[in-house]
């Protein structure tokens, strides 16, 4: 394997890992700012369902999380909307990109990268 196989495995493992997900009360949710909010969230009800969905497919009305999903059945997308009262959430999980890391550690990979080549030829 040569080294330039490496840097690029070595990089898809780190732009990967860059994110960072935190868990959080519904008046927590709540409170986010509509653009501050999260690009993914998993909802876990009391019931131990396990919601997942991305942004911008989720909002807050009333006492009320509306999540869309799509989906694809017989070559036809569909979606599906989901209602979770407020009172039947058990907790919510965020997560957000870190975007400040993955640019640094794509300019220490570049830098490195651009030096191995430098120092080999």
């Amino acid at each position: 394997m040569n080294i330039t196989s490496i840097l690029i495995i070595a990089l898809t493992f780190t732009l990967a890992a860059c994110s960072s997900s935190e868990r959080i009360t519904v008046q927590e949710f709540k409170q986010i700012e509509k653009k501050d909010t999260p690009e993914k969230i998993r909802v876990t009800t009391k019931d131990s369902t396990v919601y997942r969905f991305v942004k911008p497919d989720y909002y807050f009305e009333n006492d009320t999380l509306y999540g869309k999903k799509k989906y694809v059945l017989n070559d036809e997308e569909r979606i599906l909307v989901r209602k979770i009262a407020l009172s039947d959430i058990e907790q919510i999980k965020t997560e957000m990109a870190d975007w400040d890391t993955k640019l640094l550690l794509i300019g220490i990979a570049s830098a490195l990268f651009i030096g191995f080549i430098i120092v080999v030829l």
